[in-house]
């Protein structure tokens, strides 16, 4: 009967990151994952002739345990990167602005920040610095309270206009997490700043150079690998099985794998079907609601914007996407990825007429998407993509340890200070790894 030191269930980047951590200290571990390639939530494959990705994603140049793993797993980030130092909010085919992020090039960012007056007058740009401002300050004097607040709620305290929640704050709420700031939590909001404000002067915003899978997860997988470690792919796991409130291993269909150690890594409703599938009871999600992503990615006879950069457009279905065929579909003549605001309004919604949807909002905001030049499209859907923004959720967080001996949780919706993102995954596995060593 074959034994490893520890399981670890998902391969994306929080079961990566634990594995890899884990094998590098010598511990001989398995790594299950359902689907047939590793990556999870940052994943890509190929579908009817279209490379497809689990959905927009972007690496932040402030993120610090992400490169880290890169370059430890020896990928190179200027290579895997393509560094995209602007961004463009886009309202209408006549209303739009482009904002420097970069220290790269400081003096587009600073002109971009003198310039852009038709689009938010200075003295708004005053009042939503003073904003940030108050919301870091209060973040650290009264956290549980300001997860009371919604973003909107809190900014109309703080007597910001309409016009900069509209122009601004929509822009991140909707383009980073998909619901509107009538919906976000101002906690929430300034807690997934906050741990990089000493870091600010690092701000950029990164497309891959190709799919993640190719570029940044299968690379992983393979130094975990070489370190004497295994990875099975298509291997849907049912249940943990524990003895004496013990963890003794998994079952796959009707395999048993053992091991003294077992880390949950998957996605939160996979998490929660698992950890609840002993007879022990045990459910730490069982009051973390989740919402949902949608995007929508298209393959063109000719690329749809002018640039590759991230751009939103609040008050569209538009939330936030890209041209990648500069950057991570080079061998494409146009490829389009958009995730969707608002997106539990689609999640039932045929494909047809998402399209339709996007088609009319594509014309307002001048984005050249046409029935004709569409080669191909996707949509791509996540039911509980993530734990919900929404105010008191965070409180719900579930802890790395869990009560049974050998039992790990981890992932980007673990208590851990950088909440959803690939680098909060990233520390969630690390996190797990060092629990366990």
């Amino acid at each position: 009967m074959k034994k490893y030191d520890v399981i670890v269930i998902g391969s994306g980047l929080a079961g990566l990151s634990c594995g890899y951590y884990l094998s590098k200290r010598g511990k001989h571990v398995l790594i299950l994952e359902k689907y047939p390639f590793v990556g999870g939530r940052t994943a890509s494959w190929e579908e009817n002739g279209m490379e497809v990705e689990s959905g927009l994603h972007r690496m932040l140049g402030f993120y610090e345990a992400l490169p880290q793993l890169m370059e430890d797993c020896h990928i190179t980030i200027d290579k895997a990167i393509i560094w995209e130092d602007e961004l463009d909010i886009r309202l209408s085919q006549s209303l739009s602005a482009t904002f420097g992020l970069s220290l790269h090039k400081p003096i587009k960012t600073f002109i971009s920040a003198v310039e852009n007056n038709d689009f938010i007058t200075p003295i708004q740009k005053a009042q939503f610095v003073k904003f940030l401002m108050q919301g870091f300050a209060d973040l650290g004097k009264q956290k549980k309270k300001m997860d009371t607040y919604t973003l909107a709620s809190y900014a109309k305290k703080k007597n910001v206009p309409d016009q900069v929640i509209l122009r601004l704050l929509t822009p991140l709420t909707e383009g980073l997490f998909f619901i509107p700031p009538e919906k976000y939590s101002a906690y929430n909001f300034f807690a997934l700043f906050a741990p990089y404000l000493t870091r600010i002067y690092k701000t950029r915003i990164g497309a891959f150079s190709g799919g993640m899978t190719d570029v940044m997860t299968n690379p992983i997988a393979k130094q975990i690998e070489k370190l004497g470690s295994e990875i099975i792919t298509d291997a849907s796991v049912v249940k943990v099985i524990i003895e004496d409130r013990q963890i003794k291993g998994v079952m796959v269909n009707k395999t048993a794998y053992h091991a003294n150690n077992v880390v949950i890594a998957t996605g939160l409703k996979d998490a929660e079907a698992i950890v609840t599938s002993s007879e022990e009871h045990y459910n730490p999600f069982e009051e973390l609601t989740t919402m949902p992503s949608v995007t929508a990615q298209f393959l063109l006879s000719e690329p749809a914007l002018p640039k590759d950069r991230m751009t939103f457009s609040p008050g569209t279905l538009f939330a936030s996407y890209s041209e990648q065929s500069r950057t991570t579909f080079k061998q494409t003549k146009g490829r389009l990825s958009a995730i969707l605001a608002q997106s539990e309004r689609y999640l039932k919604e045929k494909p047809e007429k998402i399209l339709e949807h996007l088609l009319l909002d594509a014309k307002k905001l001048d984005i050249n998407l046409t029935k004709k030049n569409i080669l191909k499209y996707k949509i791509v859907t996540w039911k509980h993509d993530f734990y919900s923004y929404a105010p008191g959720n965070a409180a719900h967080l579930p802890d790395c340890e869990t009560p049974f001996k050998g039992l790990y949780l981890a992932g980007d919706y673990t208590n851990q200070k950088y909440l959803q993102t690939m680098e909060g995954a990233v520390v969630s596995g690390k996190t797990a790894a060092n629990a366990i060593t």
